[in-house]
């Protein structure tokens, strides 16, 4: 890390819907194709893909977090995103 803080620029005219907002951000952030999908469903589909793939010892946890998930409850992708930014110190101005 530099230390210094990163900035991406988001093109609001291309955003009407909110799966724009997952492509747009998720171009900047990731490059062509990129997509960010934050809401419970997709924190279920991630969970979900994490419980088929996970190692043995982890299920239950993966499990119980995908049952909060599913119940609209707990931490969802979005806060992961932003946890991880927080972690690396990146300032995120969403407005």
């Amino acid at each position: 890390m530099t230390g210094q803080p990163v900035t991406y620029v988001i093109d609001g005219a291309r955003i009407h819907t909110l799966d724009d907002v997952f492509s747009v951000v998720g171009e900047a952030v990731r490059g062509e194709g990129g997509y960010f999908a934050l809401g419970y469903a997709e924190t279920a589909r991630q969970l979900e893909q994490r419980l088929a793939q996970c190692h043995p010892t982890n299920r239950e946890k993966v499990r119980a977090d995908l049952e909060r998930a599913l119940r609209e409850d707990g931490p969802t992708a979005f806060d992961w995103v932003v946890g991880t930014f927080e972690f690396r110190d990146v300032r995120l101005d969403l407005r």
